[in-house]
């Protein structure tokens, strides 16, 4: 008998062609998807490192003195005081990056 002759086999590997095509393309998605959040990731970098400084270094102040215990408000302060004396020495991390500067412009103290 010939192999092509058999509908079952035809029509099953027709499915996994359709099948594979779709896999494909959720992989390039997929894929696309990952790039962009690595971008948006790499711009927020830069303020993520500077916040990770301060907080060791103000936790660690303790060793130095006891007296040296600082609250979570007064380091969320030093830092948006940090984040904003940078200006613009770092690229904007776009429309989500403009809404976290809008809430921390909008919460720290005048």
């Amino acid at each position: 008998t010939d192999i092509l002759d058999d509908q079952d086999l035809v029509n099953t590997l027709d499915k996994c062609k359709k099948t594979a095509r779709e896999i494909q393309g959720r992989v390039s998605e997929s894929e696309q998807m990952q790039n962009k959040i690595e971008s948006t990731r790499k711009k927020y970098l830069p303020v993520a490192t500077r916040g990770a400084i301060i907080y060791f270094i103000i936790s660690d102040l303790t060793l130095l003195n006891c007296m040296y215990n600082f609250s979570l408000e007064m380091f969320l302060n030093v830092f948006k005081t940090t984040v904003f004396s940078l200006g613009n020495s770092y690229p904007q991390p776009g429309p989500g990056g403009r809404r976290v500067g809008v809430q921390l412009q909008h919460r720290s103290p005048r």
